[in-house]
């Protein structure tokens, strides 16, 4: 949540060719793409391990532009 308590949700979302993270906010109640169009989200994986205050990312996807880049991304958030 922001400062103010608001909800956000995150998602990955796939119709068609476009897969993308996308983004939904209380105040804007849409789910918004917050990816590039360019930018193709092969896979999104979220682990959350059993008695632990973490969560780990797993983003891996490619640039779909002339150099066609491909990139894998993995973070983990810790709770308060």
């Amino acid at each position: 949540p922001s400062n103010n308590g608001e909800q956000i949700i995150y998602r990955y979302h796939i119709d068609g060719n476009d897969r993308s993270i996308q983004v939904w906010r209380e105040t804007a109640p849409v789910f918004v793409n917050i990816t590039a169009s360019e930018v193709v989200i092969n896979s999104f994986r979220v682990e959350v391990p059993v008695n632990k205050n973490r969560v780990l990312l797993v983003i891996r996807g490619n640039v779909s532009d002339n150099t066609n880049t491909e990139f894998n991304l993995q973070t983990t958030i810790y709770g308060r």
